[in-house]
């Protein structure tokens, strides 16, 4: 009996692994690549990110991880800039929600023009050269948004 267990076991973790795999190298050359924006410049540490992944606020996992891919087409995208101190954390931070047509085969980048209380955030087609200047938005308070306001602006968002 136990050995009919150790046989279920080990096919279903040789099942899992397959399909894992299998997810891993799914040819993304149909979807849109979308990269985050994030450079030091002296003791700052400037960012522009997607806000949002599956409808809920992204993990520290999504943020870090620099490029995520998307299906082509209109979507509606909620972004996050932040300005952070070296050893302090984030300082200042704004939410912007945006409606982008991503294309076929297409690799985007996000970036960020930041000043003292402001930043233009814009969409790079990296195929085409193409600048989309999405929006300039205020830097607020770290905290001073209300995390109840970033689940009513995720569940809007499509990626």
């Amino acid at each position: 009996m136990d050995s009919i267990y150790k046989h279920l076991i080990t096919a279903s973790i040789f099942l899992f692994t397959a399909s894992a795999l299998s997810v891993q190298d799914t040819d993304n050359s149909n979807l849109a690549r979308i990269n985050n924006f994030e450079v030091h410049e002296g003791q700052e540490y400037l960012q522009v990110f997607l806000a949002c992944h599956r409808k809920r606020p992204a993990t520290e996992k999504d943020v870090y991880q620099l490029a995520k891919y998307y299906p082509p087409g209109q979507h509606k995208i909620v972004l996050k800039a932040t300005r952070s101190i070296d050893q302090i954390g984030v300082e200042q931070e704004a939410y912007l929600t945006s409606s982008v047509d991503f294309k076929q085969g297409h690799e985007y980048d996000l970036k960020g023009v930041f000043d003292k209380n402001n930043v233009d955030i814009q969409l790079v087609d990296k195929k085409t050269g193409t600048v989309e200047k999405l929006q300039t938005v205020e830097l607020k308070p770290h905290h001073k948004i209300p995390s109840n306001q970033t689940f009513k602006l995720c569940r809007e968002s499509t990626v």
